[in-house]
């Protein structure tokens, strides 16, 4: 017999699992196996092992560097420069700086005047006829009294306005937009018209008006330049303005998407009377990547804020418009200041209203809310439901300019600026009629248009540009190498609620809510600015339009000579360059900036990395794996044969002696009969055996 070692059926596999991977190693691609198994040497095989123990260390830990900045979906911002074939043409929003027409205030404050001091009995005046939606202030001393700065900046806020109330006494769109072309034809003819013009009422910037291109064809513009565009002739109408709610003279212009909810707390473009403004359109289109790379939205439908609005009852805020991050914060901030004072400030939708600013408690809870909603938890909830648009189109604005102040606010300005009472005295503010622009004491008018100037700074919107300086090559280096009533004491509450909305915590869940879009477009704008008209132009204007020939009457083209710049009626001049401005909009050039995120670490090269790190610290390749994977198979086979010899039942051992008994009765079946030595033979054998 052999030596136990070799015959044992578990000395044998033993051997085997180690042939196998001794074998393994010996032709290994791998760098230090072979050292290793081939060394003849202990303390050489133990270095190679130690070698290859910390490189395969190295080559995890770094592996797991690589997988950890895959799965943070790193992102980089591409930005080129695109020549488009058509232009799409943005909507144009337009609002008058003047709130409200002072004549129906003026009303207001004589119907009130005449209820009040007129006994009941000869009163003839019926309550009803003081329209709410107005005015909710007896004087004018009662509405001042709701400003608490020096320069009159939050006395917009103690205007309690409706929607009601805007489109009724709001500047209309025939008072404002006098005439209108796009790319030189009408806007509007007898018997069609080529834009759309819609009214959005504003409690803070009044009745706007946006005008929209109705055709496809005629809205994507194939053209840039001057030639080309919309132009408008835009009224102020400077004797209605209500000076102390509106010191400047002018008018906003909003350049956005078509299709979108004018934001108009970018601010836009102010326009001033008297001139002609150009205003040079470069659109920006931003494109943003979804989960899980960053979060933003595609359209409403598909935003958290709608869930949201769906899952409180208030899905009828809700409408079918081109999503933006702008609209979905206002949206939600709405939706919060409905549910807890039953009313909206911006957005009246369904059986929501805008808040009512005659009844107390309404009001009362306006101003609260508005007040505390960027310390509200509503604030963060904004946040989280509203994203950035996956898909943006955006339009930069420019620096802009008004004429200020006017006479009536300058009055006011006295009262409250302690510096100017000591440089005038104290018979400053007697000096000067704040009912009379005339009266004006020349020397205080000119020296606060001398000395003194108006700057209003804002953040424009949430979104900003960051350029970063990042490594190019770092931790990746390496693997490269290898591959409500008219109330008096009683608070305002839409006051206090824009007051603090900023620090209202709604304020934060609006920004939680509102999202940017993740493809957005923009718009850069050139603004520039010439005087207008000139004397001839003005000729041919008091020809054409006809409400300054009701104005002037028939005989105003006979007063001014069309050739001679001094002829001219300068009552007419005057009253076009106060009252009347004209802009220009139009394509600046047919190539646009394209902004996109992609993904800055793909799949292709997480495999990339990981092969240059495992090739580089323990030289594994795909073969090399394969190899493994084959030495894998082999352990396989021989612990699965292992462990079915151990289930196999052994068979019973025989004794010497029937095992000689058998034998030999095998050898006498095969022998034949007639020989009578063969049995002897062979039991001899057997038993010599």
């Amino acid at each position: 017999m052999s030596s136990d070692k070799y015959n044992h059926p578990d000395s044998t596999q033993n051997s085997s699992f180690y042939i196998i991977c001794r074998n393994f190693a010996m032709q290994s691609s791998a760098h230090g196996l072979r050292r290793a198994a081939s060394a003849r040497s202990v303390y050489t095989r133990i270095f190679w092992i130690t070698v290859f123990v910390m490189a395969l260390i190295c080559c995890t830990f770094h592996c797991s560097f690589l997988v950890k900045n895959f799965l943070s979906y790193p992102r980089m911002t591409i930005t080129e420069e695109i020549h488009a074939d058509e232009i799409g043409f943005p909507s144009i929003t337009v609002c008058n700086l003047n709130i409200f027409k002072k004549s129906y205030i003026d009303q207001q404050f004589e119907k009130l005047r005449q209820m009040t001091q007129s006994p009941p009995a000869n009163n003839s005046m019926n309550p009803s006829e003081i329209d709410p939606t107005a005015f909710c202030y007896k004087s004018i001393y009662e509405f001042l009294q709701g400003s608490k700065t020096m320069d009159l900046s939050d006395i917009w806020m103690s205007l309690t306005v409706t929607k009601d109330g805007l489109l009724k006494y709001g500047h209309q769109e025939e008072d404002i937009i006098t005439h209108c072309t796009y790319n030189a034809r009408n806007c509007h003819n007898k018997t069609y018209s080529i834009v759309d013009l819609n009214a959005y009422p504003s409690p803070r910037y009044g009745l706007c008006h946006t005008i929209s291109v109705k055709q496809l064809s005629l809205q994507n513009v194939t053209t840039p330049g001057l030639a080309l565009g919309l132009r408008l002739t835009l009224n102020i109408q400077r004797d209605e303005y209500f000076n102390l709610l509106s010191p400047e003279y002018g008018a906003r212009l909003l350049v956005h998407p078509a299709g979108t909810y004018p934001t108009l707390q970018r601010g836009g473009v102010v326009l001033q009377p008297g001139t002609k403004t150009y205003v040079s359109v470069r659109m920006r289109k931003i494109d943003r990547l979804p989960w899980p790379y960053g979060e933003c939205t595609y359209e409403f439908e598909q935003s958290p804020l709608a869930y949201h609005l769906r899952k409180t009852g208030q899905h009828e805020l809700l409408k079918h418009r081109i999503y933006t991050y702008e609209y979905c914060q206002t949206l939600c901030r709405d939706a919060y200041l409905l549910k807890q004072c039953d009313c909206s400030e911006e957005i009246s939708q369904g059986n929501s209203k805008f808040c009512d600013p005659c009844n107390i408690t309404q009001a009362n809870c306006r101003t609260r809310f508005l007040k505390g909603f960027n310390r509200n938890p509503n604030y963060r909830e904004c946040n989280r439901f509203c994203k950035p648009a996956c898909s943006d189109i955006r339009y930069d604005l420019t620096v802009s300019r008004s004429e200020w102040p006017n006479s009536q606010h300058q009055y006011y300005i006295l009262k409250r600026w302690p510096k100017l009472k000591e440089k005038f005295g104290p018979g400053a503010e007697e000096s000067n009629n704040s009912d009379q622009n005339e009266d004006l004491n020349p020397t205080h008018l000119k020296f606060i248009k001398s000395n003194f100037l108006r700057v209003h700074v804002f953040i424009q919107e949430m979104n900003y540009l960051s350029v970063k300086d990042v490594p190019a090559y770092s931790e990746i280096l390496i693997d490269q190498f290898g591959g409500e009533k008219i109330h008096d004491d009683v608070p305002n509450c839409r006051t206090r609620f824009l007051k603090g909305f900023n620090r209202n915590p709604n304020y934060r869940e609006c920004n939680r809510f509102c999202k940017p879009a993740c493809s957005d477009i923009r718009y850069d704008l050139t603004v520039s600015r010439s005087e207008w008209p000139n004397s001839q132009h003005q000729y041919y204007i008091l020809k054409r339009w006809p409400k300054l020939k009701e104005k002037f009457g028939p005989g105003a083209e006979e007063s001014n000579n069309s050739d001679q710049n001094e002829d001219l009626n300068p009552t007419h001049l005057k009253f076009i360059k106060s009252n009347f401005l004209r802009v220009h909009v139009f394509i600046q050039e047919m190539n646009y900036l394209s902004v996109k995120d992609v993904p800055a670490y793909s799949t292709s090269q997480l495999f990339a990395d990981l092969g240059g790190c495992l090739g580089l610290y323990i030289g594994v390749s795909l073969l090399t794996i394969l190899e493994v994977f084959e030495l894998f198979k082999s352990i396989f086979f021989i612990i699965r044969r292992k462990i079915f010899a151990k289930m196999k039942p052994k068979a019973p051992k025989r004794s010497s002696h029937i095992g000689l008994h058998w034998a030999a009765s095998r050898s006498q079946k095969y022998q034949p009969r007639n020989r009578q030595d063969g049995p002897t033979t062979n039991k001899g054998k057997l038993q010599h055996e």
